[in-house]
């Protein structure tokens, strides 16, 4: 009969115990290309992902390093690349979102310091729900990939 009252309040126990908590959108693989010296403006890269049962809407990302900073996506009509800006970007339950050169991208504006490969850059990507997203980037030149961190 012990045994028996010790499995029940066990298994009531780890019923109402708090199991891991739910993960959080993250941002990865996230890069700044160097600019010129002087340049005002450069681009950003990353991947936003979304491990929740609910789409999340990045609606800005800002940086103490940049003046501003827009969410841009590049493409290409009747052969010609064009570059517009986005007010949001939806990343899908489960999914993920690229920002990668040629695509969807940051476009950051007015560098407050000059910054030079391997400098760092901490950014904040904004949800539509008010929630906010820390990311940490480094500077690199030219095409960069995960491999190279």
């Amino acid at each position: 009969m012990r045994l028996v009252i010790v499995a029940v309040v066990t298994a009531l126990l780890s019923a109402c115990s708090p199991g891991a908590p739910p993960a959080s959108p993250s941002v990865s693989d996230s890069w700044i290309r160097e600019a010129p010296p002087g340049a005002g403006m450069t681009a950003g890269y990353m991947t936003v992902v979304n491990p929740t049962d609910r789409e999340i809407e990045i609606v800005g990302v800002r940086s103490e390093d940049f003046g501003s900073i827009e969410l841009h996506i590049t493409t290409t009509e009747d052969g010609v690349a064009k570059m517009r800006a986005q007010d949001s970007v939806t990343v899908p339950p489960g999914g993920m979102v690229v920002f990668e050169p040629g695509g969807r991208h940051l476009m950051m504006f007015d560098p407050v310091r000059p910054l030079g490969e391997g400098d760092t850059v901490m950014m904040t990507v904004v949800l539509a729900d008010g929630s906010e997203i820390t990311a940490e980037s480094k500077i690199a030149r030219g095409a960069h990939t995960h491999h190279e961190h």
